[in-house]
């Protein structure tokens, strides 16, 4: 009885974690759709800066926008592992 407890706890510990791996590897996709975003912008504004331009609050509002969307995305991240674990 106990190898078959044993068995079940396993398997239910395996589930459990093959869930939060999907959770965490959705997420960790989108983060870095973002964080890719925001060195693509930044390389940009660096480069202008280089030349002489100076960067306009286009830059700076996309690069805040990108970081409330960032912040969003971890929020979200953080109630989906939540309800997984409490669906256990």
């Amino acid at each position: 009885m106990a190898k078959l407890r044993d068995s079940v706890s396993n398997e239910l510990n395996s589930g459990i974690q093959d869930s939060f791996d999907l959770i965490i590897s959705e997420f960790d996709a989108k983060l870095s759709h973002y964080e890719n975003t925001a060195n693509l912008i930044e390389s940009k504004l660096a480069n202008a800066e280089s030349k002489g331009y100076i960067a306009t609050k286009q830059y700076y509002e996309t690069l805040k926008g990108i970081e409330s969307g960032k912040q969003a995305l971890l929020q979200q991240q953080l109630e989906d592992l939540t309800v997984s674990l409490k669906n256990v």
